[in-house]
Protein backbone atom coordinates (compact mmCIF):
# COMPACT_ATOMS: atom_id res chain seq x y z
CA UNK A 1 0.00 0.00 0.00
CA UNK A 2 1.14 3.26 -0.82
CA UNK A 3 -0.03 6.87 0.93
CA UNK A 4 2.06 9.69 -0.31
CA UNK A 5 1.92 11.34 2.93
CA UNK A 6 4.45 13.53 5.05
CA UNK A 7 5.06 10.38 8.00
CA UNK A 8 3.90 11.23 11.66
CA UNK A 9 6.06 9.66 13.66
CA UNK A 10 3.47 10.24 17.13
CA UNK A 11 0.72 8.05 14.96
CA UNK A 12 2.83 5.32 14.69
CA UNK A 13 1.57 2.65 17.49
CA UNK A 14 3.67 -0.45 19.01
CA UNK A 15 1.57 -3.53 19.25
CA UNK A 16 3.58 -7.19 20.05
CA UNK A 17 3.51 -8.28 16.70
CA UNK A 18 4.51 -5.45 14.84
CA UNK A 19 3.07 -1.89 14.06
CA UNK A 20 0.09 0.13 13.33
CA UNK A 21 0.00 3.49 11.29
CA UNK A 22 -3.43 4.37 11.30
CA UNK A 23 -5.06 1.59 8.94
CA UNK A 24 -2.02 0.33 8.32
CA UNK A 25 0.03 -2.54 9.91
CA UNK A 26 3.04 -4.07 9.22
CA UNK A 27 5.89 -6.20 11.44
CA UNK A 28 8.46 -3.36 11.29
CA UNK A 29 8.85 0.19 10.06
CA UNK A 30 12.26 1.01 7.45
CA UNK A 31 13.23 4.34 8.75
CA UNK A 32 15.14 6.14 5.65
CA UNK A 33 16.48 9.08 8.39
CA UNK A 34 19.78 8.64 7.62
CA UNK A 35 22.32 10.71 9.37
CA UNK A 36 19.79 12.48 10.94
CA UNK A 37 18.75 9.11 13.30
CA UNK A 38 22.63 9.00 14.15
CA UNK A 39 22.43 12.97 15.34
CA UNK A 40 19.56 12.32 17.88
CA UNK A 41 17.11 13.85 15.32
CA UNK A 42 14.71 11.05 15.24
CA UNK A 43 11.71 9.48 17.08
CA UNK A 44 13.50 6.36 16.65
CA UNK A 45 15.85 4.62 19.58
CA UNK A 46 19.01 4.44 17.45
CA UNK A 47 21.99 2.46 18.81
CA UNK A 48 25.31 0.72 16.88
CA UNK A 49 25.83 3.43 14.40
CA UNK A 50 27.40 6.68 13.98
CA UNK A 51 27.06 9.82 11.41
CA UNK A 52 30.18 10.26 9.25
CA UNK A 53 30.49 13.15 6.50
CA UNK A 54 32.12 12.76 3.36
CA UNK A 55 32.77 14.29 0.43
CA UNK A 56 32.70 13.08 -2.76
CA UNK A 57 33.28 14.35 -6.59
CA UNK A 58 31.26 13.17 -9.86
CA UNK A 59 33.76 11.65 -12.84
CA UNK A 60 32.90 10.37 -15.77
CA UNK A 61 35.12 7.14 -16.68
CA UNK A 62 36.23 5.72 -19.74
CA UNK A 63 34.35 2.50 -19.69
CA UNK A 64 30.55 1.76 -17.54
CA UNK A 65 31.70 0.24 -13.81
CA UNK A 66 27.87 -0.64 -13.82
CA UNK A 67 26.71 -0.33 -9.87
CA UNK A 68 29.91 -1.50 -8.98
CA UNK A 69 31.28 -0.39 -5.60
CA UNK A 70 35.41 -0.53 -5.50
CA UNK A 71 36.49 0.67 -2.06
CA UNK A 72 40.18 0.24 -1.12
CA UNK A 73 41.22 3.14 0.83
CA UNK A 74 39.35 5.38 -1.49
CA UNK A 75 36.24 3.99 -2.60
CA UNK A 76 34.43 4.26 -5.92
CA UNK A 77 31.02 3.35 -6.41
CA UNK A 78 29.47 3.34 -9.91
CA UNK A 79 26.36 5.26 -10.84
CA UNK A 80 25.88 3.43 -14.35
CA UNK A 81 26.27 5.45 -18.01
CA UNK A 82 30.03 5.49 -17.20
CA UNK A 83 29.40 7.64 -14.07
CA UNK A 84 31.10 7.59 -10.76
CA UNK A 85 31.02 8.29 -7.15
CA UNK A 86 34.71 9.21 -6.23
CA UNK A 87 35.97 9.90 -2.90
CA UNK A 88 38.56 9.09 0.07
CA UNK A 89 37.80 11.60 3.13
CA UNK A 90 35.29 11.15 6.13
CA UNK A 91 35.20 13.14 9.48
CA UNK A 92 32.97 12.19 12.39
CA UNK A 93 32.44 16.02 13.13
CA UNK A 94 31.65 19.20 11.35
CA UNK A 95 28.22 18.47 9.95
CA UNK A 96 28.66 22.49 8.59
CA UNK A 97 27.19 22.47 4.61
CA UNK A 98 29.33 22.25 1.77
CA UNK A 99 32.60 20.85 0.80
CA UNK A 100 35.63 21.97 3.49
CA UNK A 101 38.19 24.22 1.65
CA UNK A 102 40.93 21.58 2.93
CA UNK A 103 39.95 18.90 1.29
CA UNK A 104 38.96 20.06 -2.08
Amino acid sequence: HFSEEEFDWDRLEAHGDGVKYGALGAHAIISCEGAQSALGESKLEVTGFSAVKGEVIKVELAHDLGKECIHQGHFMIGEGGNRALVGATYAWDGFEEGPSALKR
